[in-house]
């Protein structure tokens, strides 16, 4: 009779073994799975904390500033609380920005020649300004490079064009003449405002902006815009130039008093749109946040709100 080397009890007992390490393998990679999970849950719930934490600062940021007492290098702008949360504020103006409907409608001229510094051809940047004042105007009647209605309706576009001036940089996206030189200057619109009363604020305006509507050196811009801006280099301080009158400014930046009649029509030292730009964080995560908004008496009557990630 030959002897068994393993016994049938011996060979039960291995398999048992092997199910349940299975059995506590398979429950491990359970329990990794859900400590992942759990987490993961816990460090979302952190960043939606921190990031609603950070809108509340940012907001907070805003009632501070926007109060008419408070002026940019106030102590106020700039706040950090216990709980981590913080924001950093500046005062400026919507008409640092340059509306296009109001240069459009007093000098086209002006805008072709800032369509062309994109590095346009003469031809698109005429037939870009000539499409622009098709839409907004209340004829039907096409420029020569321009679009009316049936050439919209040619391209399947129903509806076009608005006959009004633009509200916001994507109804100017909508001319296609428009379109094709914007992909040579991408950051376009943020050059742009739709919410001021029309002409360029030379008190509060930077030097690139300028430069987009006057065509002057970049150099000489920046030397007029540390100038306005006084020693300590904030704008809105007291310690800001007084510069008197648009034809001065133009005299600092070394523009010809000829140009004076055309640029008196889109530029001003004096605008009452106001604007906030306010960055509120909490633990390493920031947002920025944009309100134009204007007093009517007593009361603050906001125009337009934006809010974006902040790096």
């Amino acid at each position: 009779m030959k002897t068994q080397l393993y016994p049938q009890s011996h060979r039960r007992s291995a398999s048992t073994l092997l199910f349940v390490l299975w059995i506590i393998a398979f429950l491990s990679a359970i329990v990794l799975a859900l400590s992942s999970k759990v987490t993961g849950d816990l460090v979302s719930s952190v960043n939606r904390r921190d990031l609603a934490t950070a809108e509340q600062m940012a907001d907070r940021g805003f009632v501070v500033a926007s109060h008419k007492s408070v002026k940019n290098g106030d102590p106020v702008l700039e706040q950090r609380f216990p709980n981590g949360g913080a924001f950093s504020a500046l005062k400026t103006k919507e008409a640092a920005l340059i509306n296009p409907n109001h240069v459009l409608a007093r000098q086209p001229a002006l805008l072709e020649e800032m369509i062309v510094r994109w590095g346009a051809p003469r031809y698109l940047a005429i037939d870009a300004i000539e499409a622009l004042q098709d839409w907004v105007d209340p004829d039907d009647q096409a420029a020569a490079g321009g679009s009316e209605q049936r050439l919209y309706l040619e391209r399947g576009r129903i509806g076009h064009p608005y006959n009004r001036p633009f509200l916001n940089s994507s109804e100017m996206l909508l001319v296609d003449e428009f379109r094709v030189v914007t992909e040579l200057r991408p950051d376009w619109a943020d050059m742009m405002t739709f919410h001021s009363t029309g002409p360029l604020d030379l008190a509060v305006a930077d030097a690139e902006t300028i430069r987009q509507l006057t065509g002057q050196p970049i150099g000489i811009l920046q030397q007029f815009v540390e100038y306005r801006d006084g020693e300590d280099g904030i704008n809105g301080t007291d310690d800001d130039a007084q510069l008197g009158s648009v034809e001065l400014c133009l005299e600092l930046m070394g523009l010809d008093e000829s140009l004076a009649p055309a640029f008196a029509e889109i530029l001003t030292l004096q605008s009452n749109i106001e604007k906030v730009v306010v960055t509120g964080s909490a633990r390493g995560i920031a947002i920025e946040k944009q309100v134009t908004y204007q007093y009517r008496g007593r009361i603050l009557d906001v125009l337009a709100t934006s809010t974006k990630p902040k790096n």
